[in-house]
């Protein structure tokens, strides 16, 4: 009997001891929320970066010391934290080649750095971010088909009511049972470069985008990514930086090709504002 009591008073103490280290929790437990509806882009040097167009949908977010992760847009967080002023990033995230499994901070865009104040008469904020390039971003092609056409034969400029954006888009016409494919000229990127394409495009068909190169002198063929048919104007984001890493080569062409299995009426790919960049 004697050494249950003993045993009780330890555990008693203890759990004392535990009590005791305990913090309280920031703000007494009480969040604040930080809403984002909506991200953009802002272009600096439109003569070189073209269009603003995006398509950020989710956002990486760090306060203070503390990274919160990330976010698919709209979105509205809890933020457990005192009152007080901290320092809020937020990083662009896209899906590489359109998949959601591939979520991604999208290097080309600068970060967004800026004070928040929490403080208990207000519990919500709201913040669009709009982000800007890199000024040290390359841009080694920006075809936005409104001066020109870095495509060769069966990429047509339209200026109907298909465009995108601007005066013309870019548009290669798939007879019936035909197919056709699109390339650009030689585009140098560096070794051990970060790249990415970025294109808007709305499609009858499926189409490839793709690479041509050589390695070690032999012909390169590479399919990057097949994209689905889609009726209204969309956005995609292709990482290429292990691709031309593992050809090497530093010299590449970019490809546009499709197939229309329909044998009585001609399908159209529509494309706008690709862009190569690296850094």
């Amino acid at each position: 009997m004697q050494k249950l009591y003993y045993l009780t008073f330890l555990v008693a103490i203890i759990l004392v001891g535990v009590f005791a280290c305990q913090k309280p929790l920031p703000n007494n437990g009480v969040p604040f929320y930080i809403s984002v509806d909506n991200a953009s882009v802002a272009i600096d040097n439109p003569s070189v970066q073209g269009s603003a167009s995006s398509k950020i949908d989710q956002i990486w977010v760090e306060i203070g010391s503390s990274n919160l992760g990330a976010y698919q847009l709209p979105v509205k967080f809890p933020v457990l934290s005192n009152e007080g002023t901290y320092d809020i990033l937020i990083q662009a995230g896209i899906k590489n080649r359109g998949i959601s499994g591939q979520l991604k901070t999208y290097p080309m865009l600068e970060a967004i750095s800026q004070p928040i104040t929490f403080n208990n008469t207000t519990k919500n904020y709201s913040i669009n971010p709009v982000f800007r390039y890199l000024s040290r971003c390359n841009f080694e092609m920006n075809e936005s088909f409104e001066f020109s056409n870095n495509f060769d034969v069966n990429m047509n400029i339209t200026s109907d009511s298909n465009k995108y954006e601007g005066a013309n888009s870019g548009m290669m016409e798939l007879a019936p049972l035909n197919g056709a494919i699109s390339k650009t000229g030689n585009l140098d990127i560096p070794n051990g470069s970060v790249a990415y394409i970025e294109l808007n495009y709305k499609t009858d068909k499926p189409f490839s985008v793709g690479l041509l190169s050589n390695s070690l002198g032999s012909p390169v063929d590479m399919q990057l990514v097949v994209i689905d048919t889609k009726t209204t104007w969309n956005k995609m984001y292709i990482d290429i930086t292990s691709d031309i890493a593992n050809i090497n080569s530093g010299t590449y062409q970019f490809y546009v090709k499709s197939y229309n299995d329909d044998s009585l009426s001609t399908k159209r790919v529509f494309i706008d504002n690709f862009k190569v960049i690296y850094l």
